[in-house]
């Protein structure tokens, strides 16, 4: 039999924010949120006020910042029919910049009325409105345009950025925030948006944030561990849970593999705690398979498991019975 290795370094950031899980950031945080709660609905006519309101009470720039990502997460609604419009639009209009220049002007006007008044947006109002408000309450904050990869079903095309963020600074150093994706999720058959807020994309170090999150311009990745777009737009789709846990995927560096039948696929991973160990899963095609795990030493694992069918398959490792990555696997003769 012959052995192909296909390692996953997973490493754990060594950050304040990333080393609670969500309910001990939520009680850091309790005071915040409940400011965020006590104003829920309020108008966006005058953000002044609102960002006045909403941070006054409140000492910390992290519970500054965090009052106004939960306000923003919570209140704003996905606008998935804008979002449509214009992916298309922009898609088509990649390669000509006077009528791509054209289309940004004219859903502008969309995006912004529909935020104003029925309190719903893409990701470019999301990240507008908390950057308004945060230099409103005198936070430094920016506003990112990228590369969004978070789902298989997202195909990223160089030239035509899909999402926009935040950076924010604190203590002087920059993180990142993405409200869009902490606010909740849109169900396509129902025509309807799910709020669902989670804080797992609250100050998010750039060495994490940068694993499905690629700014147009480099210098706003705020970190020198890049690997390049092409590599990014290559490389396997990293959810919610391994951003959260701050797992960082090093090998294989695309997210289309390819294995001759009898391979053996061979997944190492580096855990801060090894105690996380049966927290983890591999499952092909969103089903359990029996693989082998193997303790390497007190920082690491393997999990073995024989590709013993030809086709295509998707290869997830799961943590909590959460996706947190995934690859194609393509079995050959």
């Amino acid at each position: 039999m012959k052995y192909i290795l296909l390692f996953l370094s997973l490493m754990l950031a060594l950050t304040e924010v990333r080393s609670q899980d969500q309910g001990e950031l939520a009680k850091s945080y309790r005071k915040a949120d409940s400011i965020a709660q006590l104003y829920a609905g309020h108008s966006l006519y005058n953000l002044p006020e609102l960002a006045n309101k909403l941070t006054e009470p409140l000492i910390k720039e992290r519970d500054k910042i965090r009052v106004i990502y939960t306000w923003v997460s919570t209140n704003i609604s996905n606008d998935f029919d804008t979002y449509i419009r214009n992916k298309v639009k922009r898609r088509r209009y990649r390669n000509d910049r006077q009528k791509l220049a054209e289309w940004n002007k004219k859903i502008s006007k969309v995006i912004f009325k529909n935020l104003l008044t029925e309190h719903k947006s893409i990701c470019s109002g999301y990240a507008y409105l908390f950057d308004e408000l945060a230099k409103h309450a005198g936070l430094n904050s920016k506003i990112i345009n990228g590369y969004g990869k978070n789902s298989e079903k997202e195909t990223l095309i160089e030239g035509n950025p899909n999402h926009s963020w935040n950076a924010v600074q604190v203590e002087g150093k920059w993180f990142f925030i993405d409200t869009t994706w902490s606010s909740g999720l849109y169900k396509i058959g129902e025509r309807k948006f799910i709020s669902n807020f989670r804080d797992t994309y609250f100050l998010v170090v750039p060495e994490l944030f940068i694993l499905n999150h690629y700014p147009v311009k480099i210098s706003d990745a705020f970190t020198d561990h890049t690997t390049g777009l092409n590599h990014f737009l290559q490389s396997p789709y990293i959810r919610e849970s391994a951003i959260q846990f701050g797992m960082k995927p090093m090998f294989p560096l695309s997210y289309k593999i390819e294995l001759s039948k009898g391979d053996q696929l061979v997944i190492k991973l580096q855990l801060d705690k090894m105690k996380w160990v049966d927290r983890i899963a591999l499952k092909i095609n969103r089903k359990p398979v029996n693989a082998e795990v193997k303790k390497l030493n007190p920082n690491s694992i393997s999990i073995q498991y024989d590709m013993n069918k030809k086709g295509t398959f998707s290869a997830q490792i799961y943590l909590d019975n959460e996706q947190a990555l995934s690859y194609l696997v393509t079995v050959r003769k």
